[in-house]
């Protein structure tokens, strides 16, 4: 068997890094252009106060991912635990709560960052959005 050298291994994390900084950026673009268009929208009352808030926002709501995946798994173990196979109603539960935890999420960074200002149709409006796209990537993975 060949031993892999030092630079194939360079070339490998630097292709492994390119595609993690694609992934990354085109989550966050998305969500600059559906924040930019929400905001143009008079009565969700969102606003931005510069680009840089409005890149933080975007930035952060890519960050969500985090807290609702350790959510998202301590439902699974919970549900798992109390009701066994019976999987009856859990996606209603897991799309409630989701929903909740996007909102939470969403009104904490707003108070976090400076200069953004959403008020309260427009936080429904943003987490709505948000939920049904995480709704569909979660349905649209591979078995």
């Amino acid at each position: 068997m060949a031993k892999i050298g030092w630079a194939s291994r360079v070339i490998s994390m630097s292709l492994f890094i390119l595609l993690t900084i694609a992934i990354f950026s085109v989550v966050v673009v998305a969500n600059l252009g559906i924040l930019t268009l929400l905001e143009m929208v008079d009565f969700l009352g969102i606003h931005f106060k510069n680009t840089a808030s409005l890149i933080l926002f975007s930035i952060g709501l890519f960050l969500y991912l985090i807290p609702a995946f350790l959510v998202g798994l301590f439902i699974e173990l919970i549900w798992v635990h109390l009701r066994g196979a019976n999987t009856y109603g859990k996606e209603v539960v897991d799309a409630l709560l989701g929903f909740f935890l996007m909102g939470s999420y969403i009104y904490f960074l707003e108070k976090l960052l400076e200069g953004v200002f959403i008020s309260f149709y427009g936080l429904l409006a943003i987490t709505f959005i948000d939920s049904i796209g995480l709704s569909a990537i979660e349905y649209l993975k591979a078995p």
